[in-house]
């Protein structure tokens, strides 16, 4: 089962638990019988509602830097210490795995047995209902039924059961109707002319969720109480002895009572249905205290809103921390420098053991060897909604179930696929510009290039350019010539299809048997859905 269904039935059960101590210490001991059934009534379905509701309060934060830190090694820094380092890291890295492992089996785990546990109660809880609701149909199909006013019909049977109202039917035994028949008749048919059962059953359908919860059987009590209430307050109306009906109700205290889902004729606590008939009614006035219920709900809305943490460093509010995870461990990412200004770029998905990404601003440029010292690694999210751009911040590591997690949060389609590095520059206005070339033993080709937004398509081995087609709006071009070209004559997207992808030289010839590097120009801003077709052509 979703933690964040079971989340909500939790912070349901708060509510619940809430409104009912309110209800209880406030409104309970009124004569205002109607008020106090639609009280409960609104209390429950508030209950359900809130903890689903969007509600936010803003907090402002100081502003939130994104920087990438290069780590430098001395360079008088022995060999053997350097050696000492990578095996510190690691055992470190080994233990995070396994204790995050051991973590994750143990969340696991307890969550299912959790869904299970809830899932067996509800069906304990409907399988009961099935069978009342069966055992209420037999009984009316096996019984004496007479019309009487209208659609109402009395349903009279021989079995020791407590009379009762279910739906349009008054179910009583031939002994009761003989004796008592004008007092009981009158009580069920108050329920029935309420539409108490209307109550009952959303009260039953809530009580399915929530069957773990004391506060909502507290409440399904004091519904029923209040009808019993109601009812009698319509039978004394109807001219019926007071002192003879309440001599009724204790003789009746006797009698089986099988059905959750119906109006009894003597469910509630004799002692309080007596006391309630007797009580002198609620001072007019007093109605006022009902308008607490609504400062109540509110309250308890913004107890449950989402905080959203502005950062200073936007004006207008339009970045704010998404969300937070746990910390954990992820495969190292090591990062290469070459800044021709002084802005960041975000990683934002990952999906390689160790990554080696180059990073070139203002201009084509080719990074500095990767470093196994140069770690980079991200927790929290930042999402800028003018921008459409999610960004990833602080040096808390992540692991790849984190990262999954997290990019189903983020819009639809922003996110594509886990063989693609997305990220976004601190400043928005400035320009990366095509990075490639790592020279390590672990090489990663990069290719990227955008405003304010870019993709990473990366690919294990190579050097950067190594004899690979370079089309420009379908043209060829030389390597020097692609390093001369201005970012802002170019679409965002630049492609590298591999040699091994399709058979690429009985398309475009002997030059392709290394790969393609596909570009467009704003001028032909078609070519790229034009190559697309070209490929996919047998």
């Amino acid at each position: 089962m979703h933690i964040f269904f079971l989340i909500y039935m939790l912070k349901t059960a708060l509510c619940l638990s809430v409104f009912y101590l309110f209800y209880r210490l406030w409104l309970g001991k009124e004569t205002f019988h109607r008020f106090n059934r639609m009280v409960l009534i609104g209390l429950i379905l508030v209950a359900f509602v809130i903890p689903s509701l969007k509600v936010s309060q803003n907090f402002h934060l100081p502003q939130i830097e994104q920087v990438f830190e290069r780590l430098n090694i001395p360079e008088e820094e022995t060999e053997q210490e350097h050696d000492l380092q990578k095996m510190e890291q690691v055992t470190t890295t080994t233990l995070h795995t396994q204790l995050e492992k051991e973590r994750s089996d143990f969340t696991i785990l307890t969550l299912g047995n959790l869904g299970f546990l809830y899932l067996g109660g509800a069906l304990l809880l409907l399988l009961r209902y099935i069978f009342s609701i069966a055992c209420i149909y037999r009984l009316i199909r096996n019984s004496e039924k007479k019309c009487w006013k209208g659609k109402i019909r009395l349903v009279v049977h021989q079995q020791n059961v407590a009379p009762f109202s279910w739906r349009h039917y008054i179910v009583l035994s031939r002994q009761d109707l003989e004796e008592y028949g004008e007092e009981i008749i009158a009580h069920e048919y108050a329920h029935i002319m309420h539409k108490h059962f209307r109550d009952l059953l959303l009260a039953e359908i809530c009580l399915l969720f929530q069957w773990f919860n004391p506060a909502m059987w507290l409440f399904r009590k004091e519904l029923k109480t209040v009808h019993e209430f109601e009812a009698d307050e319509s039978v004394l109306k109807a001219g019926i002895d007071a002192k003879k009906y309440q001599l009724l109700l204790i003789q009746k205290t006797v009698g089986t009572r099988l059905y959750s889902m119906v109006n009894s004729f003597d469910h509630s606590s004799l002692k309080k249905r007596i006391t309630m008939m007797l009580k002198k009614k609620s001072n007019p006035w007093k109605l006022s205290k009902y308008l607490i219920v609504f400062p109540l709900a509110a309250i308890t809305a913004v107890l449950f809103a989402r905080p959203n943490l502005l950062n200073m460093n936007n004006q207008e509010g339009n970045a704010f921390i998404q969300d937070t995870l746990d910390v954990r461990h992820f495969e190292e990412i090591l990062v290469s420098k070459s800044y021709a200004e002084s802005d960041t770029v975000q990683i934002i998905e990952i999906d390689t053991l160790k990554m080696h990404i180059p990073v070139g601003y203002a201009g084509w440029s080719i990074s500095e060897s990767s470093s196994d010292d140069n770690v980079i690694s991200y927790r929290k999210g930042v999402y800028q909604k003018e921008k459409g751009i999610l960004r990833l911040s602080s040096t808390t590591p992540w692991t790849e179930s984190d990262l999954a997690d997290f990019v189903h949060r983020v819009k639809k389609g922003m996110l594509k696929s886990l063989n693609e590095l997305y990220g976004v520059k601190k400043q928005q206005n400035a320009h990366p510009a095509l990075a490639h070339e790592v020279k390590t033993s672990h090489t990663v080709k990069c290719i990227y290039y955008v405003k304010d937004f870019f993709k990473i398509y990366c690919t294990d081995g190579g050097t950067g350019h190594d004899g690979q087609l370079i089309l420009l709006d379908g043209k060829e071009i030389s390597y020097q010539q692609l390093k001369s070209l201005s970012p802002d004559d170019l679409l965002h997207d630049v492609w590298e299809i591999l040699p091994e992808s399709t058979n690429l030289e009985s398309k475009f010839g002997s030059k392709a048997k290394k790969g393609i590097w596909v570009l467009a120009s704003k001028k032909n801003p078609s070519y790229l859905e034009e190559f697309e077709k070209k490929l996919a052509e047998n």
